[in-house]
């Protein structure tokens, strides 16, 4: 990942996203030392998108799977649950057998 300011990357915006497309760099953008964005490939993007969306599934699915049991789920037991599904979703992005 390479670091870019925003006067740096006005100054050389095609050079960026050609990197971006044919070389898949990715960038974070920052004004005044502190980063307040990024440009990433498109199947960057779609695969950070589809783990969020996998990660919301599996959530509901657990949360549904204890209102069925007619259970009152606690704010320590919804937590316990949500940090569950994070660190499984974590896992699966940091195995390379899973891209």
């Amino acid at each position: 990942m390479v670091a870019i300011s925003t006067a740096n990357l006005r100054k050389r915006l095609g050079e960026v996203f050609d990197r971006v497309q044919y070389g898949s760099e990715t960038y974070v953008v920052e004004r005044k030392g502190r980063a307040i964005g990024a440009i990433v490939p498109p199947r960057l993007l779609l695969a950070l998108q589809a783990q969020q969306k996998d990660a919301r599934g599996k959530l509901l699915r657990l949360l549904d799977a204890h209102a069925e049991a007619d259970r009152e789920l606690s704010d320590d037991d919804a937590m316990e649950i949500a940090l569950a599904a994070q660190a499984e979703v974590r896992a699966k992005r940091t195995d390379p057998t899973t891209r």
